[in-house]
């Protein structure tokens, strides 16, 4: 499988007028996925997993889309098979991910796929690393860095710990971490 890089991409507007139809002007009950795609924009590129992909085969899903799955299915507490269903069904990760409402979503298993190919190429904290460039702190967190390798295992289908969550993104968007009521 190889990546090539893709832009990030601009809601679909269908997706961003039922946000804002659904939202409007209240910003304290937007689910995480919506205050993500409007806090940080692009924060997170394909090329920074460029490591962890060949050059040659059939080009595989947006790792950066691939990405922030990962790190609302940590923050929601959700299975490989709960998180692939949400980007199927839910609006606001299609919102989060430039998905048009028709778009099939993926199977389950790219996401585990996802955090081996990741996880072997040592890149855990490039979302953390993003997010605190994002925000101009630029530092590494203690025991973070490209170069280490974080333990795989536990959790629910051994998620790299790099890959967002609750305790990564707390301090990136400045609203609680909660998923839609």
């Amino acid at each position: 499988m190889c990546m090539q890089p893709v832009p990030w991409p601009e809601p679909d507007p269908q997706v961003a007028a039922a946000i804002a139809a659904m939202y409007g002007a209240r910003k304290a009950d937007r689910p995480l996925a919506v205050v993500i795609r409007e806090r940080l924009g692009q924060w997170l590129r394909d090329e920074d997993f460029a490591a962890a992909f060949g050059i040659r085969g059939k080009p595989g899903l947006s790792p950066s889309r691939l990405a922030r799955v990962t790190i609302l299915q940590r923050a929601e507490n959700l299975t490989d098979r709960g998180a692939a269903d949400a980007v199927r069904a839910r609006i606001d990760w299609k919102y989060l991910l430039g998905l048009a409402l028709e778009d099939p979503g993926f199977d389950h298993t790219v996401l585990a796929e996802f955090r081996e190919r990741v996880a072997d190429a040592g890149l855990e904290q490039v979302a953390l690393e993003a997010l605190l460039d994002r925000r101009g702190g630029g530092a590494e967190p203690a025991g973070a860095g490209r170069g280490k390798r974080a333990g795989r295992g536990g959790g629910a289908g051994g998620r790299a710990p790099g890959l967002g969550g609750p305790a990564d993104l707390r301090g990136g968007l400045g609203t609680p971490l909660r998923g839609p009521r």
